[in-house]
């Protein structure tokens, strides 16, 4: 006899897949649900530094995290229109905050920050092109 209810059958089979398995307690009422840690927990929000530059006044650096793992940084040289990037953040497991910004003309950077109280400071810099005096951005 053919199934006359075909979305019954589907509802009672989603429902049955969201059931704890047998044998498993039930959670007391009240009780925390243990969370994954997060390291970089608040990182969000803008951080900024003042560098010097050769040919310039000096340069400020601006980088805002966004709550959604979005990132922007702009990079004023104080002469001529500043320098934008964007791209995206996470806090990795070892407490480190990865960041890779780019411009469409340009292949993306990975830049990793430990952050230390209200700065956020970069993990070899040489590297990453600021210099042996580094990369330290202060929370705004």
């Amino acid at each position: 006899m053919p199934l006359r209810r075909p979305w019954l059958v589907a509802a009672v089979a989603a429902l049955a897949a969201c059931s704890k398995p047998a044998g498993q307690p039930a959670a007391e009422p009240g009780a925390a649900t243990p969370m994954a840690a997060t390291p970089a927990a608040g990182a969000e929000g803008t951080w900024r530094a003042t560098l010097p530059a050769a040919d310039s006044p000096g340069r400020v650096i601006e980088l805002v995290l966004f709550a959604g793992g979005k990132a922007q940084m702009v990079t004023d040289f104080q002469k001529g229109s500043p320098v934008l990037e964007d791209g995206s953040w996470l806090a990795r497991d070892d407490g480190t905050i990865a960041v890779s910004l780019g411009r469409p003309d340009v292949q993306p950077t990975l830049l990793v920050f430990r952050r230390a109280g209200t700065t956020l400071e970069l993990q070899d810099p040489v590297a990453a092109g600021y210099g042996s005096e580094g990369l330290r951005l202060e929370r705004q």
